[in-house]
């Protein structure tokens, strides 16, 4: 949609009729005498109460956003159908101050950042607002994971308090329906390389009557989860990388028998261990280059090395390398048997041999079937685009 209007403040609802009037009132009288051309969007999320009406009694544009529920599908539906080239979200529950519009609307109109959040954290928490585990255990923990996983530099991932761009909303495309969208809008900005800023505000306390929509563990867990989801490089290929290299540690050296660095014995139970990680490893970095084929888009700006093993582990050079691997397993699974034959079956000869036959046997599989996966992606993939070009 072209923008017609200068700023559009949308005000995602549900059931709020004692506040969302007066969100309203408070906001076009903090945008009046700006110059600036503005409008109010209550996208109501089926309100059973007087909210709808509340709203438009007082120069709201109200939006149906009722056939999906969740309040990112309303924050959604709501910024879809606003016509400002900046958008600003505001909470319905009073929690927020309109007055402070202007400071989140300030870097955008000077071109400092396309995504501006209001931090309560570098602001002021006024007493009652928040309740004590979100503000000081559940908003920093999923703040510092997004911070880490995606290079971002921000205080406060949960504020409901945000304004950005026209443009930015629709780089960003965020698409999760509950409150884990709040983590899913700054990934996916970090992945667009949209650039955020904050500004402090100030959190006021809610009325004393309401029912919070927020489930605090529910929740959480779903920010947690959309912050996993979209790191598959941090979480998986990383750590199944140094899970390989920690099991090639302890596995190669002991192949010829067991190994004494000083006091440091290792014997064969460290050498299963490492048949374990690197049984780990391989799976956990192959899944990880699986999920970055089954991304429509980049998952993180780091899945680039998950696509360039992709890339480099083709399904023909994949597939010669664990032929290899399986029969150099076998043959040496063959020639442990044979000894144990010799030997007339007492007990198994050379435990070690056995265990890289099988270990080799094993990864040889594993690396087969993932790259085949792989390989139907990328090929379906292919096929759709194709698919899609001839229309």
């Amino acid at each position: 949609m072209e923008a017609s209007t200068d700023i559009s403040v949308v005000i995602p609802c549900l059931n709020e009729e004692a506040t969302v009037g007066r969100v309203v009132e408070k906001t076009l009288a903090a945008l009046k005498g700006t110059g600036l051309t503005h409008e109010v969007v209550v996208a109501d999320n089926g309100s059973t109460d007087a909210s709808r009406a509340r709203a438009a009694d007082v120069g709201a544009r109200v939006v149906d956003a009722s056939h999906i529920r969740g309040a990112g599908a309303a924050t959604r539906i709501g910024a879809s159908a606003a016509r400002g080239r900046w958008i600003v979200l505001i909470d319905a529950d009073e929690e927020h101050d309109p007055g402070e519009i202007l400071k989140l609307i300030e870097p955008l109109r000077a071109g400092d950042a396309e995504l501006v959040l209001g931090s309560r954290y570098k602001g002021e928490f006024l007493m009652g607002a928040s309740s004590f585990w979100n503000r000081a255990l559940g908003t920093p923990v999923l703040t510092a994971l997004l911070n880490h996983f995606f290079g971002t530099k921000i205080t406060d991932c949960n504020t409901g308090f945000r304004a950005m761009t026209r443009e930015s909303f629709e780089r960003i495309s965020f698409r999760e329906n509950g409150f884990e969208f709040c983590s899913e809008m700054i990934a996916r900005a970090a992945m667009a390389d949209v650039g955020i800023t904050e500004v402090p505000i100030t959190q006021h306390p809610g009325p004393e009557a309401r029912v919070p929509h927020l489930r605090r563990w529910r929740d959480g867990w779903r920010h947690l989860k959309i912050i996993l989801l979209y790191a598959p490089d941090r979480v998986l290929l990383r750590p199944g990388l140094m899970l390989l290299a920690l099991g090639l540690l302890l596995f190669v050296p002991q192949i010829g028998g067991r190994v004494e660095w000083g006091p440091i014995i290792m014997d064969i139970h460290l050498m299963i261990l490492g048949a374990l990680f690197l049984t780990m490893g391989l799976e956990m970095s192959g899944s990880a280059v699986i999920c970055a084929s089954l991304a429509q888009e980049p998952v993180v700006p780091s899945g680039r090395l998950s696509r360039k093993l992709g890339r480099f582990f083709h399904l023909e050079r994949a597939l010669l390398m664990a032929a290899a691997l399986f029969f150099v397993g076998l043959a040496v699974d063959v020639v442990v048997v044979g000894i144990s034959a010799a030997q007339g079956f007492q007990g198994l000869a050379e435990p070690r041999l056995a265990l890289v036959g099988t270990v080799g046997m094993g990864l040889a599989v594993q690396l087969a079937v993932h790259s085949f996966v792989n390989a139907v992606i990328l090929q379906h993939r292919q096929a759709t685009s194709n698919e899609y070009r001839r229309d």
